[in-house]
């Protein structure tokens, strides 16, 4: 959706993970596929005929049929989930086709609902550990049954990010706070000593390259809390570059190496709604900067339909070609046959079409977030691109715990220290800044794009 249409989706729920907590579950467990759920709930019965499900879903035109199987899987989704929150929860979702409640209703759904969003559904991992109360605009609670296990993609840090430990210059001058481990490899170099035990501070045997300067470096110096920079949760969180790597990953080194201050804490549900806001962005980047997503264009491997499809017709009559219906049979017989301009299917020929090779290199394969990156080199500045990430995050996520001194502009002003210190490459300056459009003009629309 978000390729084809645009379209930014917050999230997937399993309507089974609901049906564990709902009164009559022994009775809807039975029943968990949609065609069950549906009839036990809205008294519908949906078609389930075997020769609509396992029909031609590859055909460049869909039958009647199969445009109504599909259609009605996804209409009558939505008024499941709301008989099953208004059974469980007794929230005022009233009607049972495509509801338009009350938005407090749909607000207090959407919290609800919010620990199972991209949970992969398993039989006995929708027990809950414990409760958890949450209140909309301060009134009613409403409590909330976690998950077990989160298998969304996310692993959650096992540890702090940060230490907090001091780095000391040789006049004792605090350089920047730093990881136990790092400090673990000085000490173990000999290149550095400790001078403290709480917190642990070690000072360097040699004069740095740099030494902080003005406000941008003292970032560096400021301890940082291991919480969730959104809501403040103190566990489970996952690092969140703020600038995608897809884009970062193209900036020259000076704007990348040494880099911790757009890799901020966000817990697991906060990471995954971030990422969900970040494909607005995107996509508008997508249109601004000609960087198509998710295009022929875009992929630096094709695969040709037409030889899958050639392949796939072998491969069944290879397996499984004594269980394979008469007309079914003849079906695939002639795909391959009339690719290969023969008569009739021997041995040979489907052996042949085993080994086709459907994939092929798309020589006019370039990078997304390296055509976006090279437009802002080229018209606006990195720095710019940086900016409008940042206050795309702040925008969209509000965040209530960022570490003192973060900034939109951060960059820009370490730049132009390293410049006057001649510590950057003079083309590398004019890449990251390009002073030709001014934050105003970047970042005109950002606004449109929550």
């Amino acid at each position: 959706m978000g390729r084809e249409s645009g379209v930014s989706v917050r999230g997937c729920l399993d309507l089974r993970h609901l049906v564990f907590s709902h009164q009559n579950k022994e009775k809807l467990k039975k029943r968990m596929g949609l065609a069950g759920l549906s009839a036990e709930l809205l008294d519908i019965a949906l078609e389930k005929d075997f020769r609509i499900s396992c029909s031609d879903w590859e055909a460049p035109r869909l039958t009647n049929r199969q445009i109504d199987y599909a259609s009605l899987d996804a209409f009558v989704s939505v008024p499941i989930f709301c008989e099953l929150i208004k059974d469980l929860y007794q929230l005022s979702i009233k009607t049972r086709f495509f509801p338009v409640a009350a938005s407090e209703s749909w607000d207090i759904a959407r919290e609800i609902v919010k620990p199972y969003l991209d949970k992969h559904f398993k039989a006995g991992t929708y027990l809950a550990i414990e409760e958890k109360s949450i209140t909309i605009e301060n009134k009613v609670s409403y409590k909330v049954y976690p998950l077990k296990g989160d298998k969304n993609g996310f692993q959650p840090r096992k540890g702090p990010l940060y230490s907090n430990c001091y780095m000391e210059a040789p006049d004792g001058e605090i350089l920047c706070t730093c990881d136990s481990r790092k400090a673990a490899w000085y000490l173990s170099k000999g290149i550095a000593e400790q001078v403290k035990d709480d917190p642990l501070t070690i000072r360097l045997k040699f004069e740095p390259s740099g030494r902080p300067v003005g406000e941008c470096d003292k970032y560096y110096q400021t301890p940082k809390d291991n919480c969730c920079v959104v809501c403040g949760k103190g566990e489970s969180y996952v690092r969140k570059n703020v600038v995608p790597q897809e884009y970062r990953k193209h900036f020259p080194d000076v704007m990348k190496n040494h880099q911790s201050h757009d890799v901020l804490l966000l817990c697991v549900t906060c990471h995954k709604i971030s990422n969900s806001y970040d494909l607005a962005l995107r996509t508008r980047l997508a249109e601004e900067c000609d960087a198509p997503i998710g295009t022929e264009n875009n992929v630096r491997v094709t695969e040709d339909f037409l030889l899958k499809k050639v392949v796939s017709a072998a491969r069944a009559i290879k397996s499984a070609k004594d269980k394979i219906p008469a007309d079914r049979l003849s079906e695939l017989e002639a795909r391959i046959t009339e690719y290969y301009n023969v008569s009739f299917l021997n041995d040979d020929v489907l052996e042949k079409a085993l080994r086709i090779g459907t994939r092929s290199v798309n020589e006019a394969y370039q990078p997304h977030g390296l055509k976006v990156v090279s437009c802002y080199a080229e018209k606006y500045g990195l720095v710019n691109l940086e900016r409008l990430w940042r206050k795309h995050f702040i925008d969209s996520m509000e965040p209530k715990f960022l570490p003192p001194l973060w900034s939109l502009d951060h960059n820009k002003e370490r730049l132009d220290n390293r410049k006057a210190q001649n510590r950057v490459d003079p083309q590398d300056y004019v890449i990251a800044i390009a002073e030709s459009h001014t934050v105003s003009q970047i970042n005109h629309s950002v606004a449109e794009y929550p």
